[in-house]
């Protein structure tokens, strides 16, 4: 009996490609599991948070939730977050690790921001269908306007993160980014960010080495069942 040399070709690329390059959308970070019942007040600075993916790559973001609170509301309250590459000047010179928030890749615009106890958002389609670039390690930021004088909103801490990192410690925007310590040790903010993880070069090079190997498998197999 003849055989199907398609499918005994795709066994040979499927035994080498690596796992996870044509991956579907995994959580790549994960602050939402240990609530440290302490909050972060912003008043009306952005604040920022430094992420690091899990798996060590650059990924494709398919959707970003984040929580606020807003327990003194006008009702007029506005919320920007922004997402920021960190390739600004080293914040602590030949500190490659330190360099500060410097191209925005997502900025949302200002949205309502209503009062609440606790509020999850929800980023995804704002991404549009290929989903948002960003490097390994990047900073995310909320920034509060319009709120009234004792301005009593900011997020949620959590910590340590289950999925990927953070750095311990807040960008903070005060015309210049600043370098201030979290409130408690090992807090971030409550994110969660889910997306797909960007094959490295030599992932790519082992999947286009196993196409390469297609002809001479093809033409191996039908030598050997015609």
């Amino acid at each position: 009996m003849k055989s199907n040399p398609v499918f005994l070709t795709a066994g040979v690329v499927a035994a080498l490609i690596t796992p996870g390059v044509f991956a579907g959308a995994v959580v790549l970070y994960d602050n939402t599991t240990t609530d440290l019942g302490a909050r972060l007040w912003t008043s009306t600075l952005e604040v920022g948070n430094q992420v690091i993916l899990a798996g060590g790559t650059a990924a494709n973001i398919t959707q970003f939730q984040f929580q606020y609170y807003n327990l003194d509301s006008t009702g007029n309250e506005l919320l920007d977050f922004r997402i920021y590459a960190n390739t600004g000047p080293e914040y602590s010179p030949g500190d490659p690790a330190s360099k500060e928030p410097g191209a925005v890749l997502f900025d949302s615009g200002t949205f309502s921001a209503p009062a609440t106890a606790r509020s999850l958002v929800t980023f995804d389609t704002d991404f549009g269908p290929g989903g948002l670039a960003v490097p390994n390690s990047f900073t995310w930021t909320v920034q509060f306007s319009q709120t009234s004088a004792r301005g009593d909103a900011g997020v949620d801490l959590y910590g340590p993160p289950t999925v990927g990192n953070a750095f311990n410690d807040i960008w903070v925007n005060t015309g210049t980014w600043q370098l201030d310590v979290s409130p408690i040790s090992h807090s971030n903010f409550a994110a969660q960010i889910t997306g797909v993880p960007v094959p490295e070069p030599a992932q790519y090079g082992m999947v286009f080495g196993a196409i390469a190997l297609l002809p001479p498998v093809w033409r191996s197999l039908r030598g050997k069942t015609n």
